[in-house]
């Protein structure tokens, strides 16, 4: 069952003001995506939800691995469009989430953190993931917009 809402409770400049306003005031990228998305699209948002997100943050674990965005985009597509039960079909949520990375490494030429940051977390890159975390919210906002109109509500 989704945990989706064809309407989104922020509008995409709000959401964005959240995921900014995390990411400023000390959230990873991975967790200021999933609360932005969450808040503004999911039925129910539990806030605890943002502690799924913490390991993604940096590059999974500060590795500089996958992109704290990218994983904070796919956790947020789970949340929303995700499973509850093996009866449940994945086709929605694994095409959204390959939709979401395709998009994400064409418009922005990667989606590992060591790509963006060259391994250094430093106030340059910390502006620099800023900018990528207004990208991701536009990104995921534009394919959930557009699933909004094809799927009833869960």
């Amino acid at each position: 069952m989704m945990n989706f809402r064809t309407e989104p409770a922020l509008t995409l400049r709000e959401a964005t003001k959240v995921a900014r306003n995390m990411y400023l005031t000390g959230h990873y990228c991975s967790e200021a995506i999933l609360a932005a998305i969450g808040q503004a699209w999911a039925a129910e948002y539990d806030p605890a939800i943002l502690k799924m997100a913490s390991p993604f943050g940096a590059g999974v674990a500060g590795k500089a691995d996958l992109c704290g965005c990218v994983s904070g985009g796919s956790l947020a597509i789970g949340f929303l469009f995700g499973r509850n039960n093996l009866k449940e079909d994945l086709t929605r949520c694994w095409e959204l989430t390959g939709r979401f990375h395709e998009r994400f490494e064409k418009d922005l030429g990667s989606t590992s953190c060591e790509h963006f940051t060259k391994g250094k977390f430093n106030r340059i890159t910390h502006m620099r993931c800023y900018r990528l975390v207004s990208r991701a919210i536009k990104i995921l906002w534009e394919l959930i917009e557009e699933e909004a109109k094809t799927c009833p509500a869960g």
